[in-house]
C-alpha cells in the first residue's frame, strides 16, 4: 500500500492531501444507497475498488455530489485510475466540457464516464450481481498503446 500512496498522491501534483475512509461496501453494505449515503458530500471524492479479481482501480471528482440525487456531473480534474497497472486516465481534451465525467445514480455505485454506458460502473449489490464493468476511451484517455474500439 506504500507504493499505492505514493502514486496516489504525485497524481495531485504536490498537493497536501489527507485520505480518510468513509465507506467500506463489507462494513456498510452494497448497496447504491449504502454507497451514496456515505459518499455523496464529500470533496474531494477519491474512491477505490479491489474487484474480486484482486485488481483495485478507482476514480477521483473534485465536485461535490448532491445526495439522494440522480444527475450528471461535470468535473475537469475528475480522473480514473488502476492501481493495479500503475495508470492514470484524464479526461480526453476535447471532453472536458462537453461529456458528464460522473453520475450520481441512487440505484447504483460508483459510474464515470459520457457514454451511455459509462467508463466505470460499480452496480447495486455488486456483490451479488455481475453487471459492473469497466472500459476507456470515450471520456478518459486510454492506456498507451491501445485504440478506443479494440479489444
Amino acid at each position: 500500500m506504500k507504493k499505492e500512496w505514493s502514486m496516489i498522491e504525485s497524481w495531485f501534483e504536490g498537493k497536501k492531501i489527507k485520505l480518510e475512509r468513509i465507506y467500506r461496501a463489507s462494513i456498510d453494505g452494497f448497496t447504491g444507497q449504502a454507497f451514496h449515503s456515505k459518499c455523496d458530500s464529500q470533496t474531494p471524492f477519491l474512491a477505490v475498488v479491489e474487484s474480486e479479481h484482486g485488481k483495485r482501480f478507482g476514480g477521483y471528482l473534485s465536485v461535490k455530489l448532491d445526495q439522494g440525487t440522480n444527475k450528471d456531473y461535470t468535473d475537469e480534474n475528475a480522473f480514473i485510475f488502476s492501481l493495479t497497472n500503475r495508470t492514470k486516465h484524464d479526461i480526453l481534451p476535447n471532453k472536458k466540457n462537453k461529456a458528464y465525467h460522473h453520475y450520481a445514480a441512487t440505484s447504483a455505485g460508483m459510474y464515470f464516464g459520457g457514454n451511455a454506458s459509462g467508463e466505470m460502473f460499480i452496480c447495486n449489490n455488486c456483490d451479488k450481481d455481475g453487471s459492473s464493468f469497466g472500459g476507456f476511451g470515450h471520456t478518459y484517455k486510454l492506456p498507451e498503446g491501445i485504440v478506443y474500439g479494440s479489444e
